[in-house]
């Protein structure tokens, strides 16, 4: 129930502007600690949309510190979705923005435990740079489940 109302925040925004800093302000902080990663994971998704309908000063007081938590989370799979969602979210805060306050939690991230992390980071620069050079590639002798 929690991650399908999650999915709505972006068609809620472009209804009602307003209610979305009183939802990021409470619910959605208690969602970044919920204890099912279920609805973090679908936070992390909807960040993104949400910030191109809020723009960039709305993304930089709202979403930003949602994405540097969620960027930090315990689960990995929280984590690849937030870095899905780097190129995009530095698009709409400006690079000055990403690299002030993104960046070092994104870059925490390129010594993850888990290899897949560690292949989205690099995906990410290589998207924000551009160049889609990661595609289809695994590490040497990882085991695709």
């Amino acid at each position: 129930v929690r991650a399908g109302a999650i999915k709505l925040l972006p068609d809620m925004a472009t209804q009602n502007r307003p209610c979305i800093a009183d939802l990021m302000s409470g619910p959605i902080q208690t969602l970044i600690k919920d204890e099912n990663s279920t609805p973090r994971l679908a936070l992390a998704h909807a960040l993104q949309p949400l910030g191109e309908i809020l723009g960039e000063n709305a993304t930089v007081a709202m979403i930003v510190p949602v994405a540097m938590a969620l960027l930090q989370d315990s689960d990995y799979e929280v984590q690849l979705a937030m870095l899905e969602h780097m190129a995009g979210l530095c698009r709409i805060i400006g690079t000055r923005s990403f690299d002030q306050s993104l960046f070092p939690h994104v870059n925490a991230l390129n010594n993850a435990q888990h290899w897949r992390v560690r292949r989205e980071y690099i995906k990410g620069l290589a998207t924000m740079l551009g160049a889609d050079v990661m595609e289809g590639a695994e590490p040497p002798g990882a085991v695709v489940v």
